[in-house]
């Protein structure tokens, strides 16, 4: 959080005036500081900080063009020299045959009663109209003949006593124009009517989402059993919006798992109620926030948020470091796809040319403002010095 403004009265500036020049100096260098620091923040936007892109904001002046932090490959845009690709192909036996055949001659001959051959065959791909199938599910009474008891079939579980209702297929649709598709209740009722002639009710969707939501909970506890006996455990958490309120989707992930929970906060104390990093022994890949650092975790820091940090240091600090760590850290990411993990020599290698890179970017720093004089606290580091920092970066090579 930036300092609030600091206000000079008359009597404060005369004050300094009469401690003397390097009073004078002091201060002035303390706002010429301020000054550094605001502009920035406002270089900063989603492609080169943390900074999520919601806030870019939507005027031009303000919006940065999307870049990416990948680099060009030489290709031309399209499918590549050699690819397949994905054609819409025929298919060898057509649902649906329509024979166009000609009705007379020119002459005026009748042509119905003479046969001819096909010369040309086009075949046109489309959706069939989609309407509720309603399949009636009937009880049968059945009396023994032998001791004259009367036998009743049993209707599946998910059956409700009701006289009709939607079935799993239609409520399944419902979960996930929902949930992966983030769709509102009425842009759901609005498609479905549209598209296949039903307009659900608001609360059969709802329902839907809770009897989904009961029947993962199984499932929910096998992904963080997973997740907790992984060696590696990928961390992060984003602001979102509940009811009007600024809640934190916190997530933790592997290859093949993920895990989301909505907490109102941000912090250990959320991190606590999810209880994944609680008894955890692996290692948490995060972007560097705090509270991750309460945890006896192995850390490391997500290559991503560093890449864009280095990107506004390099571009809007003019900092030469930054350009040459970045290169150096997807060069360590290439030789670890090429190759798999380095072996001992090759490690120290890389992490020789780390610890050099880090120490350029240290002397490229410009000279901190004294601290003036009763301020109290740490003196404020710019971006690039708090990147420069061991704990900053020295654990992505930990």
């Amino acid at each position: 959080m930036m300092p609030k403004t600091p206000k000079l009265t008359r009597e404060e500036f005369d004050k300094l005036y009469d401690e003397g020049k390097e009073a004078m100096y002091a201060f002035i260098l303390s706002l010429l500081a301020r000054i550094e620091a605001l502009e920035q923040r406002l270089g900063m936007n989603s492609t080169n900080s943390s900074k999520p892109p919601s806030s870019d904001g939507l005027s031009k002046p303000n919006k940065p063009k999307p870049m990416s932090l990948r680099e060009k490959t030489g290709r031309k845009p399209g499918g590549q020299e050699g690819h397949s690709g994905i054609t819409l192909a025929p298919k060898e036996n057509p649902d649906v045959i329509i024979e166009h055949e000609p009705q007379q001659c020119s002459c005026g001959y009748d042509l119905s009663g003479v046969s001819g051959t096909v010369i040309q065959k086009r075949q046109v791909a489309d959706l069939p109209r989609i309407e509720l199938e309603y399949t009636e599910h009937r009880v049968i009474e059945k009396e023994c003949l032998h001791c004259q008891q009367k036998n009743y079939g049993e209707l599946p579980r998910w059956i409700e006593d009701t006289s009709v209702q939607y079935g799993p297929q239609v409520r399944a649709l419902l979960v996930y124009l929902n949930t992966e598709q983030f769709m509102s209740y009425e842009r759901i009722c609005e498609l479905c009517e549209a598209l296949f002639g039903f307009r659900p009710s608001e609360g059969t969707i709802y329902n839907a989402l809770e009897d989904c939501y009961e029947k993962l909970a199984s499932f929910e506890e096998d992904i963080k059993a997973k997740l907790q006996e992984a060696k590696v455990l990928c961390c992060d958490e984003t602001g979102c919006r509940v009811e009007g309120k600024t809640n934190w989707v916190h997530v933790a992930s592997t290859e093949t798992e993920t895990y989301y929970q909505v907490d109102e906060k941000r912090g250990k104390e959320a991190l606590d109620r999810i209880g994944l990093l609680t008894d955890y022994e692996g290692t948490v890949v995060h972007d560097c926030f705090s509270s991750y650092f309460q945890y006896d975790v192995s850390h490391g820091l997500c290559n991503a948020h560093i890449l864009r940090e280095l990107k506004y240091v390099s571009e809007e600090m003019s900092q030469s470091w930054a350009s040459e760590m970045s290169e150096h850290l997807k060069s360590g990411l290439k030789i670890k796809e090429e190759n798999g993990i380095p072996k001992e020599q090759e490690y120290a290698e890389y992490e020789k040319k780390y610890i050099a890179i880090l120490e350029m970017g240290k002397e490229q720093q410009p000279q901190a403002p004294p601290k003036p004089e009763g301020k109290r606290g740490r003196e404020a580091k710019s971006k690039s010095q708090n990147l420069t920092q061991i704990r900053r970066l020295i654990l992505l090579i930990g």
